[in-house]
């Protein structure tokens, strides 16, 4: 089957089906391409460059700094109470619960109800619910979290 277009006149792709797949096939000058983000300042002090990631090309390496400092204030995960029996607990939680206990999305976090710094027990499976990161980072009072495992 021959390519043919599909959507609004404004915003027109160009796709081609072989074999049951579609193919996007790019429009010529840059007809139908949506544009980038726009860039953010960049957060290095005094610096009035645009970037689409946290510093300016020509601050990169702030960024790996900014890393290390953060990574060297914060105690390894083994010293917090995550070691292989966290693991081996977390993995079995989150296949007995494999949806967000908030929005029914698939779970790929273990949030402790009660805090382990508070007296919460790490392993008790009644202080565990399965999250997503988005609502895991909605409990810790801000957007999304990237930690790997728990709170």
């Amino acid at each position: 089957m021959g390519p043919f277009l599909f959507g609004h006149p404004a915003k027109m792709a160009c796709f081609s089906f072989h074999r049951g797949q579609a193919r996007h096939l790019p429009l010529s000058n840059n007809e139908g391409v949506m544009p980038y983000k726009p860039r953010k300042p960049c957060k290095a002090p005094r610096c009035a460059g645009l970037t689409h990631a946290r510093y300016c090309d020509k601050h990169m390496d702030l960024e790996k700094k900014d890393m290390l400092e953060r990574d060297a204030r914060r105690e390894r995960s083994v010293d917090r109470g995550y070691d292989w029996t966290w693991a081996k607990a977390r993995v079995m939680f989150l296949n007995r619960n494999p949806l967000c206990f908030d929005c029914s999305r698939p779970a790929t976090l273990v949030h402790h109800v009660k805090p382990i710094a508070d007296g919460g027990e790490r392993l008790d499976f009644e202080n565990m619910v399965s999250l997503c990161v988005h609502c895991h980072g909605k409990r810790h009072g801000g957007g999304s979290s990237e930690r790997s495992s728990t709170a």
